[in-house]
C-alpha cells in the first residue's frame, strides 16, 4: 500500500483506548500509538494532493501484538458514525409487520362492518321517521296514485321493492335471485310495482331525478309545502350508497332499502318478504322481532305483520336474503330492520 508506515513498540490498556479514540477519528493523523502499527491507504496529506482530513475518510486499520498469541492481531475498522440494518434484521422487521397486519386485519374488518351496520340502522330509522312526519304533515302517506290503487284493490299494504332495478333482485341463497315485489290479496305480484325512488322524490322534494327523468313529485304535487323530510347523501351513479341518479336510496353495501307502508290504514304493515311464515314464524302466531300473525291462530299462513305504519330493511353486509330461512338465522340474520330494537 502507498503512503507512510509508522510503528512503535509497547502496549497496554492505554494503547487500546487510544486506538478506539483514533478509530472514531479523535487521534491526529499519522500519530504513532504504542503497541501497534497504523496503515493508511492514502498518506496524511502528501499523496496526490489529498489532505489529512481526506485521508482520514479512508479506512485506517490498526494492529496490536498479542502477548498470549504473538501471531494473533486485533483489527479496528472505522466506517463512520452511521448505522444500517443488516438483511436479516430487515427481514425480521418485515416479518413482524406482516404478522401484526394479519392480526389486525380481521379486527379492522369487523369494526368496519359494525360501523356500516350502525349507519344502515340509522338510515332505515330515518326513512321510517320521515314517512311518519310526512303523514303527520299531510294526513296521508307519501305514496303515488298507482301504488295506492294497487294496494287498496285487495286491502293490502304496499312494498317498494326491487322492481325496475338492475339487477331487479337481491342475491338469494346459492346465488338464486330474490325479487321483492308488492303482493296482492292472493300473494301474487300486484298490478303496480316500483322501487323506493318514488318515495325519495316525495320525501326529498325532487321534481327530477339525477338522470333528468321526471318524478311523481313534478311541480311539487306530492309535497306542495316543499318540505325536506329526509336528509340523505346524493351520489352521482346508480350503484353507490346513498340516493343515486335513478332516485333509489341504497344502503352502505349498495343494495336498495326495501320499504313497506300501511296503505290500507289498519295501523299494521305487511312486508312482501317478512310477511312469509317461512321467514317470520317463531311459535304459532308469534313471529321474530315482534311480528305477529293476527289472521290465523296457528300462524299457518303468510300474514305476519308489524304493529306500526312503516317497515324499512336492507339485506345487510352479506347482501343476501332467503325466503326459506328464518329471520334470525343464516343469510337473513344480518339483515338491518327498522322495527328491530
Amino acid at each position: 500500500m502507498g503512503g507512510k508506515h509508522l510503528a512503535a513498540e509497547g502496549g497496554g490498556e492505554a494503547a487500546l483506548l487510544e486506538a478506539q479514540r483514533d478509530c472514531r477519528g479523535e487521534a491526529g493523523s499519522g500519530r504513532t500509538l504504542p503497541g501497534r502499527e497504523r496503515i493508511y491507504d492514502v498518506a496524511d496529506g502528501d499523496h496526490e494532493g489529498i489532505g489529512a482530513a481526506g485521508a482520514r475518510a479512508f479506512f485506517p486499520i490498526y494492529f496490536r501484538a498479542s502477548t498470549t498469541h504473538p501471531t494473533m492481531k486485533t483489527t479496528c475498522l472505522h466506517r463512520g458514525s452511521g448505522k444500517a440494518f443488516t438483511l436479516i434484521e430487515l427481514l425480521v422487521v418485515i416479518s413482524i409487520i406482516g404478522i401484526l397486519a394479519a392480526l389486525l386485519l380481521p379486527a379492522l374488518q369487523s369494526a368496519k362492518r359494525r360501523t356500516q351496520q350502525k349507519k344502515a340502522q340509522l338510515e332505515a330509522n330515518s326513512i321510517a321517521n320521515a314517512i311518519r312526519e310526512y303523514e303527520s304533515e299531510y294526513s296521508q302517506f307519501p305514496v303515488s296514485a298507482g301504488a295506492k290503487a294497487s294496494a287498496l284493490a285487495d286491502k293490502e299494504d304496499f312494498t317498494y321493492g326491487t322492481f325496475g332495478l338492475n339487477p331487479d333482485s337481491i342475491k338469494g341463497l346459492n346465488n338464486n335471485p330474490e325479487k321483492i315485489l308488492s303482493t296482492d290479496g292472493n300473494l301474487a305480484a300486484g298490478k303496480y310495482q316500483t322501487n323506493n325512488a318514488e318515495l325519495m322524490a316525495v320525501l326529498l322534494d325532487l321534481e327530477r331525478y339525477g338522470n333528468g327523468a321526471d318524478t311523481v313529485n313534478k311541480d311539487h304535487v306530492k309535497n306542495p309545502k316543499q318540505n325536506k323530510f329526509l336528509t340523505a347523501a346524493i351520489v352521482s351513479d346508480a350503484t353507490s350508497p346513498g340516493v343515486g341518479v335513478d332516485g333509489v336510496y341504497r344502503d352502505p353495501w349498495g343494495q336498495p332499502y326495501i320499504i313497506s307502508i300501511d296503505v290500507n290504514n289498519d295501523d299494521k304493515t305487511r312486508d312482501a318478504f317478512y310477511r312469509k311464515k317461512s321467514v317470520s314464524q317463531d311459535n304459532l302466531q308469534s313471529g321474530y322481532f315482534g311480528l305477529f300473525n293476527s289472521h290465523k291462530n296457528d300462524g299457518n299462513d303468510d300474514y305476519f305483520e308489524h304493529n306500526g305504519p312503516v317497515m324499512v330493511w336492507s339485506a345487510g353486509p352479506d347482501r343476501t336474503i332467503d325466503s326459506g330461512t328464518r329471520a334470525n338465522q343464516g343469510v337473513n340474520k344480518d339483515n338491518v330492520l327498522s322495527w328491530r330494537q
